[in-house]
């Protein structure tokens, strides 16, 4: 998986190893199962919460950081939160912590301003580019920033 994102996306595999390792990390804190920290139950949604904020779905900046990792340590409360819960009741929490994380988050999006919203979904390289052609458009319609 990593190698297809990197390929991808080198942004995206960035901020998802970091996201994977903060999320198991956090688990281990949190006196966690070694085994289910060490089969990826721990790192998974906190990879596909930092792919999805670091970048992906905000434009990348220097809020984009901070924000990922916020996320990715909620998604990590939420799911010892609902593990604990599920458990109960023999239920897996597979991707729940993910959406629920992704759906709090995804409001802070604005078209402009602190974790700006891209007008499409591409992927953060071509996002990025975008989001500061159209700075450049708007100060001097003759400039623009080339790959």
């Amino acid at each position: 998986i990593y190698l297809a994102l990197l390929i991808y996306s080198p942004v995206s595999a960035i901020f998802s190893v970091i996201g994977s390792l903060l999320g198991s990390l956090i688990a281990l804190g949190l006196d966690e199962p070694y085994k289910a920290i060490y089969s990826g139950l721990w790192g998974y949604n906190s990879f596909l919460t930092s792919a999805a904020f670091g970048g992906l779905f905000v434009i990348l900046n220097q809020q984009t950081l901070p924000l990922t990792l916020a996320s990715v340590t909620f998604t990590v409360a939420v799911q010892y939160i609902l593990q604990k819960l599920f458990t109960q009741f023999g239920l897996p929490v597979f991707t729940l912590p993910f959406v629920i994380t992704f759906a709090v988050f995804l409001g802070v999006r604005k078209p402009s301003g602190m974790f700006i919203k891209p007008d499409g979904v591409t992927f953060p390289e071509d996002q990025r580019r975008n989001y500061l052609n159209s700075l450049v458009r708007s100060s001097s319609p003759a400039q623009s920033i080339s790959d």
